[in-house]
């Protein structure tokens, strides 16, 4: 995206699986040497998402059509499972898609 910035995923390893990884601290479930969310009960995370859904629905780039889509209830179950897991005290999600009802729905879940 920019010169010179590193990347820490890119291309096929952009998938709902390593993000819901890298955001719950899960780094069993990561190539070995990448980075995740090592955080705990004092920690506020914030978290930016863009790109194309449906409502429900995130769409991760570069992936076929199901495997790439990131459910509102999967992104709810994982905030849960940290917020019971003590992994953050405050979080947000700004989310951009061409879904509103995405929002609605992963509230619901919380």
């Amino acid at each position: 995206m920019y010169t010179g910035v590193p990347k820490d995923f890119t291309g096929h390893e952009v998938t709902p699986q390593n993000f819901l990884n890298v955001l719950t601290g899960n780094k069993t479930g990561l190539p070995e040497g990448k980075k995740f969310v090592d955080s705990g009960p004092d920690d506020h995370i914030f978290v930016y998402m863009a790109d194309h859904g449906s409502p429900g629905f995130f769409c991760f780039p570069n992936t076929n059509h199901w495997s790439g889509w990131l459910s509102a209830s999967m992104l709810g179950n994982a905030t849960v499972a940290m917020k019971k897991n003590k992994r953050y005290n405050k979080m947000v999600y700004y989310v951009e898609v061409r879904a509103e009802k995405f929002i609605s729905r992963t509230r619901e879940n919380l």
